[in-house]
């Protein structure tokens, strides 16, 4: 399936997660949004990412 993803159309494999695409991307922690709506941590694993969805991940940095 095709998705744009961070701006850039991407092809995924059918049924992936925002879990499994954070692991395909190797990122820990970000915030999430898809279609402009923000994804809770807690729904990574139940959010399934569809054929034309605008997905956005951006890396989260804890300074100090």
């Amino acid at each position: 399936m095709k998705v744009i993803l961070n701006q850039k159309e991407t092809e995924l494999s059918d049924g992936m997660s925002i879990a499994d695409l954070m692991k395909e991307q190797k990122m820990s922690r970000a915030m999430v949004k898809v279609n402009d709506v923000r994804i809770r941590p807690a729904d990574y694993e139940a959010t399934i990412v569809c054929d034309g969805d605008k997905v956005v991940l951006r890396r989260v940095v804890a300074g100090g």
